[in-house]
């Protein structure tokens, strides 16, 4: 083993943990963001994902024939 190997995996292991600690935080900010972009989509009638799918799949969808 190199003198050197031992800091740098060290080194590396201590950067990873920073690296996710930063992911998780920043996913924590980036839910919330969701969470109320949904509630005023909700309190503002936009059209929802199942509505949207209903609509575009159910019995009274336009047929469309190919060129």
């Amino acid at each position: 083993m190199s003198d050197l190997q031992a800091p740098a995996k060290l080194l590396v292991w201590v950067m990873g943990i920073v690296l996710s600690l930063g992911a998780v935080g920043s996913l924590g900010t980036a839910t919330l963001r969701m969470a109320e972009a949904a509630l005023e989509a909700q309190q503002h009638d936009q059209m929802s994902w199942g509505k949207f799918s209903r609509q575009l799949w159910g019995p009274h969808a336009q047929k469309v024939s190919a060129p």
